[in-house]
């Protein structure tokens, strides 16, 4: 039985198309694997930046000895309620003279 051209022809451009194709299916592959290990390496970096946070959190929430009675004394020697004071007395100065700089003069 004799073999066509068209066949041939037929057989031969399916070929091409699957060679020519090939790097194309093969790249989109690789993209779409590239991207799951983008998206899982994001995953693990924000794991360990929430639990370096969290370390963080956890010593900052912690109560120091020395700062605590540091804080103490200066609570009981009554230099806070003198600090408090003074924030005070700042304060309404700062007011006076921001009144005093925008009041036109009386005329």
């Amino acid at each position: 039985m004799p073999i066509f051209q068209e066949t041939t022809d037929a057989v031969s451009n399916a070929n091409f198309k699957v060679i020519a194709e090939g790097p194309t299916v093969g790249s989109s592959i690789a993209q779409s694997l590239m991207s799951v290990d983008a998206v899982n390496q994001q995953r693990m970096v924000n794991t360990i930046s929430n639990a370096a946070l969290m370390e963080a959190l956890g010593q900052r929430a912690g109560i120091d000895v020395a700062e605590a009675a540091g804080t103490g004394r200066v609570s009981a020697s009554g230099t806070a309620d003198l600090m408090a004071q003074m924030g005070g007395l700042t304060a309404a100065l700062q007011q006076v003279m921001k009144a005093a700089q925008t009041t036109p003069p009386v005329t």
